[in-house]
């Protein structure tokens, strides 16, 4: 998920040209970081359950971006003033959110087999794309007054909520512990 900094250096940099560049950037980057989320959650040196290994590779991404592009934000605030933070820790929140949220998807795809792993890895890439093609439109848009971009950080946050809360329902139904390998084309 783009951070607010991105939206605004994005914003103030160089923008789409047309609304098909603003289409292409958001599915790649999503496609690009949700399948990176699949190789984490594959290892299986550390899973012990589809769940869990999706909750860790989706708190280790957002906790990568919190790092490489949250830190950015907080080096600005104090020329910016402390209520400059604001909006860097809504987006980030929302940016957890929909990390974890878009790699329980991609768990539950992987402890139902191969079919419903096309699922949850589709439900997951068009998860992040959703907020990644927003900020290219914006950005397309030029829209450059702060009014705009709390709007849309609070909708990316309710956005990750979202993806967050759905990937909770659906991982309700994964067993806790994945069960010996079997020779049925299932990935556990």
């Amino acid at each position: 998920m783009p951070s607010s900094s991105t939206a605004q250096a994005v914003l103030s940099g160089s923008s789409p040209q047309s609304a098909a560049e603003a289409l292409y950037y958001g599915p790649i980057a999503g496609l690009a970081q949700e399948a990176a989320k699949l190789g984490a959650i594959l290892i299986p040196a550390h899973r012990r359950s589809w769940a869990g290994a999706a909750v860790g590779a989706g708190a280790g991404f957002a906790l990568m971006e919190i790092l490489l592009l949250g830190i950015s934000s907080l080096a600005q605030a104090p020329h910016a003033g402390l209520g400059a933070l604001g909006l860097p820790l809504l987006e980030r929140t929302g940016a957890v959110l929909l990390h974890v949220g878009a790699a329980g998807l991609i768990g539950w795809g992987c402890a139902g087999g191969l079919r419903r792993l096309r699922w949850g890895l589709l439900l997951a890439v068009l998860a992040h794309a959703v907020p990644d093609t927003a900020v290219e439109v914006l950005a397309m848009r030029q829209l450059q007054s702060g009014a705009p971009l709390l709007g849309f950080e609070l909708a990316n946050l309710a956005w990750g909520a979202l993806i967050y809360a759905l990937a909770i329902l659906l991982l309700r139904g994964v067993p806790a512990v994945t069960p010996a390998r079997s020779t049925t084309g299932s990935l556990v």
